[in-house]
């Protein structure tokens, strides 16, 4: 195994046992309404993620067969599954989940539909999403892979060795000698105890936010940052530009997506320093930042922005002046905006206010579909290809070469 594949491998790894791991939270806030750790681990990590990742990656790499490569994820989404429970009720005598309410379940540790989902979206994550991850991280030369893979893998050793050593403990309900170790114990614990119902039933606590209201912040926020940019453009260029993410709204991508996260993670700080929220929107700007720079440059073959003129810029897609904005625009958020932004939505009457997000969602959505495949359209036509249907027709006609390059004016095709 060459050094390329075996780090690539280890980012796969550590990507979707993180993404895992958002993915468990998720499910569990919406159906509990309580933010908790789902991991097995006290990091943010579910480990059986990152090896199933692996093994799809390196199968669907020999399968061009989309039948054959769906009942793979299938099959190996079943065994992981299995697997997984199995150690988990060996390290700690307990079942961690229990699916024999569910019709078609083995042993209540699988289920039938539970498997065929999670076979779905690992053949879509492998086949779209894992390239894309690769590209990204491509982007960065060896040394800075090398240590970020260390980094990380030190980091699970660590909170792997510690989370099983207590589990194993309480298992075999040892005594600790040490108050430190008894804290630990108490505290991983008491963790997984909120985190997985069949392991100690626990309440659920009620959460504020939901799709509508998360749905209004980010596009509202969206439209507030594109009108941002577009005077931000306007003072230092001297020129008016369009800086919206699509081609009907005015609503930048980049800028709600970042609040949206921003909300999602410290609409319960609010009352936190400024310092903290500095830092966090600072990292997390540049980091969605960056994602969004790479994304439309694999996708589209565009580029929208790019800092290769500006000092501390990061392969051109991030510098840290911005990012700096991000963590300043981040505490105005928190502090002030997000206050007054939850007090409107909630003012709205409730039946009103979701039959008009669910009209906007659709529009939203018909937008952002139209405007990606118009994109793919548009690169496609400065490689000389002809429209292959009625919609890439329709496509040259209403959106031509100068009207894209109006609406994007910032943006850099790729050839």
């Amino acid at each position: 195994m060459n050094i390329d594949l075996f780090l690539n491998l280890n980012l796969l790894f550590i990507f979707y046992s993180f993404l895992g791991y958002v993915i468990e939270v998720s499910i569990a806030a919406i159906k509990g309404k309580k933010e908790i750790n789902r991991g097995i681990l006290n990091g943010p990590f579910c480990i059986s993620y990152g090896f199933l990742s692996i093994i799809l990656f390196i199968s669907l790499k020999y399968t061009k067969n989309i039948i054959f490569g769906y009942l793979l994820c299938f099959v190996y989404g079943v065994a992981v599954s299995f697997i997984t429970g199995k150690i988990l009720y060996k390290i700690s005598n307990r079942h961690w989940w229990d699916f024999h309410h569910k019709k078609i379940n083995y042993e209540g540790i699988i289920s039938l539909d539970y498997s065929l989902i999670i076979g779905l979206l690992g053949y879509l994550f492998t086949v779209f999403v894992s390239p894309f991850i690769i590209f990204i991280f491509n982007d960065f030369d060896m040394t800075s892979k090398v240590w970020f893979i260390a980094l990380c893998d030190l980091a699970l050793l660590i909170d792997f060795i510690i989370s099983t050593y207590f589990l194993i403990k309480k298992k075999n309900n040892k005594k600790y000698k040490d108050r430190i170790g008894k804290n630990i114990s108490e505290l991983i614990i008491d963790r997984i105890n909120n985190a997985y119902p069949n392991f100690k039933k626990s309440t659920f606590d009620k959460d504020s936010l939901s799709f509508y209201k998360l749905f209004l912040i980010f596009y509202i926020t969206g439209m507030i940052g594109c009108i941002v940019e577009v005077f931000f453009c306007r003072y230092s260029m001297g020129r008016w530009m369009h800086r919206s993410s699509l081609i009907y709204e005015e609503i930048s991508l980049v800028w709600g997506g970042a609040f949206l996260i921003c909300t999602i993670f410290l609409h319960k700080h609010k009352d936190s320093s400024w310092w903290f929220i500095l830092l966090f929107g600072t990292l997390v700007g540049a980091f969605f930042e960056y994602l969004c720079s790479a994304f439309t440059e694999y996708f589209l073959g565009t580029v929208f922005w790019s800092y290769g003129k500006q000092a501390f810029n990061l392969n051109k897609r991030i510098n840290l002046l911005y990012s700096f904005y991000w963590g300043i625009a981040s505490v105005i958020y928190i502090k002030a905006l997000y206050p007054l932004l939850n007090k409107f939505i909630d003012d709205i009457p409730e039946k009103i206010g979701k039959v008009f997000v669910r009209v906007l969602f659709v529009i939203f959505m018909l937008d952002l579909v139209i405007s990606t495949t118009n994109g793919m359209r548009y690169q496609a036509r400065r490689h000389g290809e002809e429209p292959r249907n009625f919609i890439e027709e329709k496509y040259d006609k209403y959106f031509p070469d100068e009207y894209m390059r109006d609406r994007f004016s910032n943006t850099i095709i790729r050839d």
